[in-house]
């Protein structure tokens, strides 16, 4: 059978796919309103990807996009990403995992056609069996609606139909015995049934008619129909057959040829799933064939169906299930006669001829689309070509691993060392606008060839970075611009001079590919760190960090509509110049890109490294990769404008699935009982054309503070949440972008434990409640006993600073009385002894008064009233300085004069007096001009006043207990020890600050600040 379709077809295939390739070539239009069967890209699934068998025998798509296929060893659906099978694991109603073909209903559900379980009917995620209670025969072919009727195929066992909710044997005596194999409907609303052994069956209202081989078709094993055009299609065992209303007849192009499935696409065009490959017929009425040597994975084809994103699918036997996807790229390839896969540089002359480059030392060309072999004597056999450069002349530079070639028309010379050449690594050729070659070299850097012939040597001693060369490119005003590695952006002036900028000093090993000049001002640089962008003189990098797809980049092009393409190792990167440009200004904070990559028809995703691409004079871009040429024309590359559909499929709480639910949209909610850890949530989104691209971002409302980018992640975890209602909400975008308009939402509810509810929280409120009342009125009485107690000690603490103040203060009146009596009558030891007395009674007296004052200040309520500071500390002042030995010490004052504050007078009286005492009581007579300086000011709505004297001061001993009780720091003092302590708490009280500095035998500051 296979011979007689070669003998048939080889020939004019072989001429089909040479022309068609250099008709895309040559004309670099990429407008063909059909791809080639050849040019699409086919992805394969087998097994090892999570299929149950390679054997498979019908795919369905439902109505919410997701794929299905049936198999022997169960039926499975398909998302694009995973597979996921039903078998007797999970459908309960089925004896066996056997399926024959899968039936999608208008309504969304679906009829399963099994091998000994009769019709299984799924819907919104469950499995049941149809026309439950009627003799429906157990081996069933397909389900088939049509013609208001819905029509049951049996095996072996004739043609069925639904009465009501009876089901009804349709009764063809040529069929009883018979296994039926599809159904079709004609304009005229007649169905045509076929059969596996008996011919064709048009079921009319009078009854039916038989069509076998002796009406013309071409068997009688009938595996496929299709009304299409007018025309009854029947594919049979032994070819194509079709009936135009009056007779059949057979194309002979199929002759011999088993036809499994017959589907016609939405531009009217025919695919034929055969025995030996995928055909298809298309307007007026162009033949096509691919098979294994094409790519498919099997050339048994069982079935084919059509998704919404332009993708064709196909089941095949014993090879799995085969993706043909419309492809972005023109490949060129060593089966189109390219010499060698491993390609370095694609160069373009000035008569539009396209030279290739390979590592095999081999060099093509493309010249008005035929594919031939530049000749070379010089032996290139395993050597690199690494740049190609022609002249206007026809003159062809070389640049290899083993020297330099230069050929015309009639000569060939291969320049090495021995020629001047600083290595014969050459890697890069530029002509500049004085006609001077250059010669850019992997370990010697730089020769210039002059048209006079002389050769001149560019090293690092002449000033080069790096002897590295990878590119050499002229700037529009004549300088030009060197890319070494680890030697920086090399620029020679028109001079000759050499200027050297590193994109960034820290990383060693920083190598520059490529460079795309823009203009005198604006360069792109391809580095193995990332995208650089080179403008008066800052270099600006694009890397992952800021969504640029790659990090190591070969080359830089850009085409007429203003985007950047950029090469790496996983594919061609679009990026739009502008967005990059509002990058650099500091304008957005992140770029989008795309890459393109053999998933969309690139022959490889993985460019050469290091090498150089090219857009022709045309606008199509050339790659080299390591298994060929891809060839993009960047107005016509596939954008999938199809918005993803997002399902939520599964919900696990601590390993345990909640439901064995297949997928849904919307209206999921579960409500979860206390004591759980992990909560993981199962999405998808059914986008076929490239799944791999697909990007999420999810959020759980009530936990998360916004959207989570998962990438291409298709599940959310969580551990750990509190309980509560949440909202689980999903959105997907496809390969391009395009992101879906609606989440997909579930609801959950993770219940509290006992404690955690309302009831236990009132009642622990209740309880706390009557808990705080009892220890509250204990506590207040407590608290009363407490106060009863202190009032009485305040009571006699008060009566004791009144008997102090009484008792002794009287009989000391007395005693002061008697001693200016004593000193009238002069006599000198009564005096001395009546002086002794006086001291004592005077500093006694001193001390009882700053216990009262102690006891006032402790007690006495804060009363406020306005002060005028300077008056007041004038008067004080005043009173100190006429004493009969401090006349001596001079007082100076700054402060304003209408200063006035609001403020205690009694404690604020207090602390001036008894700073100011201690400033004049303590003052050094004994030095030539004694002083005290008192200064006050408000600042941010607070008094600050000063005291600084030069007097006796204070031992650094005794500073850190200046403040304490009793405590006196002058041998010689006469105080209670009270004063400066009684100072601090009055300021204190007041809520403001006292600080003291002093220096023995120097003098004394002290610094008050107080509210007002």
């Amino acid at each position: 059978m296979l011979r007689s379709l070669n003998r048939h077809f080889v020939i004019k295939r072989v001429i089909q796919h040479i022309l068609l390739f250099f008709i895309a070539v040559s004309t670099e239009g990429f407008s063909q309103p059909i791809q080639p069967l050849k040019d699409y890209v086919i992805e394969v699934w087998s097994a090892d990807e999570g299929l149950p068998s390679n054997n498979l025998r019908h795919i369905a798509k439902d109505s919410r996009g997701f794929l299905w296929i049936s198999t022997f060893n169960g039926v499975v659906r398909f998302d694009g990403n995973k597979f996921k099978t039903f078998d007797t694991n999970n459908i309960p109603v089925i004896t066996t995992s056997a399926f024959y073909s899968v039936n999608p209903q208008k309504d969304g559900s679906m009829y399963l056609s099994t091998q000994s379980s009769g019709v299984i009917k799924y819907s919104e995620g469950k499995f049941e069996k149809a026309f439950s209670g009627n003799e429906t025969p157990s081996a069933i072919q397909l389900v088939y609606s049509g013609n208001n009727r819905t029509w049951i195929a049996s095996r072996n066992a004739g043609v069925y139909y639904l009465d009501g909710d009876r089901v009804v044997k349709y009764d063809i005596p040529e069929f009883n015995d018979q296994s039926i194999m599809c159904f079709t409907r004609d304009a005229h609303g007649n169905t045509w049934i076929s059969s596996e052994g008996a011919g064709v069956a048009r079921i009319e209202d009078s009854g039916y008619t038989l069509f076998t081989t002796d009406n013309g078709l071409a068997s009688n094993i009938v595996n496929a129909l299709i009304f299409h055009d007018g025309y009854v299609y029947a594919g049979t065992e032994q070819g194509l057959s079709y009936f135009d209303g009056k007779v059949w007849k057979n194309d002979q192009r199929f002759k011999g040829i088993n036809i499994n499935d017959i589907v016609a696409d939405k531009k009217s065009n025919l695919w034929f799933a055969t025995g030996v490959g995928l055909a298809r017929i298309s307007h007026p009425d162009t033949f096509e064939f691919i098979g294994e040597k094409e790519g498919l994975p099997s050339r048994q084809v069982s079935s084919i169906i059509f998704d919404d994103e332009g993708s064709v699918w196909l089941t095949t036997k014993r090879g799995g299930l085969a993706q043909l996807k419309l492809s972005s790229f023109k490949n060129i390839t060593t089966t189109d006669g390219l010499s060698y896969q491993g390609i370095n540089v694609v160069s373009e002359g000035p008569d539009g001829k396209i030279y290739i480059g390979s590592d095999n030392g081999d060099v093509d060309i493309v010249n008005n689309g035929s594919l031939g072999k530049v000749s070379l004597r010089t032996n290139m056999e395993n050597v690199s070509v690494k740049d190609i450069y022609v002249e206007d002349n026809g003159t062809l530079w070389i640049a290899t691993y083993q020297g330099l070639i230069r050929k015309t028309s009639t000569s060939e010379r291969l320049y090495t060392e021995k020629d001047g050449l600083l290595s014969i690594k050459t890697r890069r050729i530029t002509k500049d606008k004085n006609g001077v070659i250059w010669l850019g070299s992997r370990n010697g850097g730089i020769n210039k060839f002059y048209p006079d012939g002389r050769i001149e040597a560019i090293g690092p001693a002449q000033g080069l970075g790096s002897d590295f060369v990878f590119s050499i490119d002229e700037t529009p005003d004549g300088r030009m611009v060197v890319g070494t590695a680890n030697g920086g952006l090399d620029i020679f002036d028109k001079e000759g001079n050499v200027h050297i900028y590193h994109p960034d000093s820290t990383i060693t090993g920083l190598s520059i590919f490529n460079v795309y000049i823009e203009n005198d001002n604006r360069m792109w640089l391809a580095t193995n760190v990332g995208l650089y962008c080179f403008e008066n003189k800052k270099f600006h990098l694009l890397d992952p960090s800021v969504g640029f797809k790659s990090e190591t980049i070969f080359d830089v092009l850009e085409d007429k509509s203003g985007n950047l393409w950029v090469t790496s190792i996983l594919g061609v990167i679009k990026i739009s110049k502008e967005e990059v440009l509002q990058f650099v200004r500091g304008e957005i904070s992140e770029i989008k890109s795309s890459i393109l990559d053999d998933s969309d028809g690139m022959v490889s995703r993985e460019c050469t490294g290091a090498t150089r691409s090219l857009i022709t004079s045309k606008g199509n871009i050339w790659l080299p990769t390591i298994k060929g040429v891809a060839i993009l024309n960047p107005d016509n590359v596939i954008v999938n404008n199809r918005t993803p559909s997002i399902y939520i499929e599964n919900v696990i709480v601590d390993d345990e699935p909640l439901d064995q639910f297949v997928c849904c949209t919307q209206g999921l909610s579960f409500d979860i009982e206390p004591g759980h850890r992990n909560y993981t949530i199962d999405y998808t989104s059914v986008s076929m054309y490239s799944p791999g691209k697909v990007s999420f971002k999810y959020m759980l409302e009530g936990f998360d503070d916004g959207w989570i980018d998962a990438g291409t992640l298709r599940q959310a975890k969580y551990t750990n949440l509190p309980y509560g209602k949440y909202l689980f909400k999903v959105k997907a975008a496809n390969n391009d972008g395009i992101w879906s308009d609606e989440s997909a939402t579930l609801n959950l509810n993770i219940k509290p434990y006992l404690y955690e509810t309302r009831t236990f929280v009132i009642f622990l409120v209740i309880g706390f409640i009557a808990f705080t009342i009892v220890l509250y009125l204990l506590q207040t009485s407590a608290v009363q006993g407490r106060n009863r107690e202190l009032t009485k000690l305040n009571r006699e603490l008060d009566s004791f600073a009144y008997t102090v103040s009484h008792d002794l203060k009287a009989p000391l009146t007395s005693i002061q009385g008697l001693l200016n009596i004593a000193r009238l009558e002069k006599g000198e030891n009564a005096m001395e002894y009546y002086n002794k007395i006086e001291s004592s009674v005077d500093k006694l007296d001193r001390f009882i008064r700053d216990i009262i004052d102690y006891s006032k200040n402790a007690r006495a309520e804060i009363v406020k009233e306005k002060i005028g500071v300077e008056q007041l500390v004038k008067e004080m002042v005043d009173g100190l300085s006429y004493l009969s030995d401090k006349k001596k010490i001079k007082a100076e004052l700054d402060i304003d004069s209408d200063l006035i504050i609001r403020t205690d007078k009694t404690r604020f009286v207090f602390i001036l007096n008894n700073l100011l005492t201690n400033a004049f009581r303590y003052a050094d007579l004994d030095k030539e001009e004694p002083f005290v300086k008192v200064s006050a000011h408000v600042e941010s709505n607070k008094l600050k006043i000063s005291i600084v004297d030069n007097g006796q001061g204070i031992k650094k001993e005794h500073l850190s207990r200046i403040f304490e009780m009793f405590y006196r720091a002058n041998e010689g003092s006469s105080g209670s020890g009270l004063g400066l302590y009684i100072a601090k708490e009055s300021v204190a009280r007041l809520k403001g600050k006292i600080n003291l500095e002093s220096q023995f035998g120097v003098g004394t500051s002290v610094f008050v600040e107080l509210p007002v």
